[in-house]
């Protein structure tokens, strides 16, 4: 070799070599595109209600209503908020209130929920 053909040889060898590793990445990029066109779509409505079941606030929730708006899981539920007297420095239980709550929020937000106080809170309260 001689003249511009020595001076083009390891440019040519560095575009092969470009050119491999990045097709050598294309089938990763692929699958990766295909994971998250999944979590793309809407969750179902049994999705939400397990969500909801596993979630810490339905065991002091009733007449909960799971639902799907706009892409995301509804929930609307009546949560406990028990009421207690002071009476000198002791909390004395008074009897039980229910609050209305409407919870809009991804599956990972649902399964997150906790009931304060009659109030649905995304972690803990």
């Amino acid at each position: 070799m001689t003249g511009p053909e020595r001076r083009t040889f390891p440019f040519r060898m560095g575009a092969a070599l470009v050119a491999a590793l990045m097709l050598s990445a294309l089938p990763a990029a692929a699958s990766d595109n295909n994971a998250s066109a999944a979590s793309d779509e809407p969750p179902t409505v049994a999705e939400c209600e397990q969500q909801w079941a596993s979630s810490a606030a339905d065991d002091t929730c009733r007449n909960e209503t799971v639902t799907v708006e706009d892409g995301m899981c509804r929930i609307e539920a009546e949560c406990l908020a028990p009421l207690t007297a002071t009476s000198e420095g002791e909390n004395s239980p008074v009897g039980d209130v229910y609050y209305s709550n409407e919870f809009v929020g991804s599956l990972y937000e649902v399964v997150r929920l906790s009931n304060c106080g009659g109030t649905l809170t995304v972690g803990s309260c």
